[in-house]
């Protein structure tokens, strides 16, 4: 078992953050390093992340107002998360975007979270939900 670390710094926050993982093989870690480095210009810290996926998840709801969804609590808070995924890949097509927001199933999000823009487009196209 090998451990590779590498300090990154946030690009928005500028606070610096050590990354870890653990690997099976110690080569792998080497490249894992090289890897993180070469992506550091755009790393962003956990904390950070959070408030813009935060920001992002209001400005959705300000402009959309998305329907309520239902199902259990980690249902609707795992759906918003696809949901939101689904309205980015179809950021250039407001009205597939309000289709998605009229949705209101947490587990029809759930079920096809796999395989999304078919899905969308099958049910804004067909007239399914």
């Amino acid at each position: 078992m090998a451990r590779g670390n590498v300090e990154l710094q946030c690009t928005i926050c500028n606070e610096t953050v050590m990354v870890w993982k653990k690997f099976s093989q110690k080569w792998q870690v080497k490249s894992w390093q090289d890897e993180m480095l070469e992506d550091a210009s755009e790393f962003v810290c956990e904390h950070c992340e959070k408030e813009l996926h935060e920001k992002e998840v209001s400005r959705i709801n300000e402009k959309y107002n998305p329907a309520s969804l239902n199902g259990s609590e980690k249902q609707v808070a795992w759906a918003e998360d696809i949901r939101l995924k689904a309205i980015k890949m179809f950021a250039n097509d407001e009205k597939i975007i309000k289709f998605i927001c009229s949705l209101n199933d947490a587990v029809w999000f759930i079920d096809y979270r796999n395989n999304l823009e078919t899905a969308v487009q099958e049910a804004y196209f067909n007239g399914k939900y």
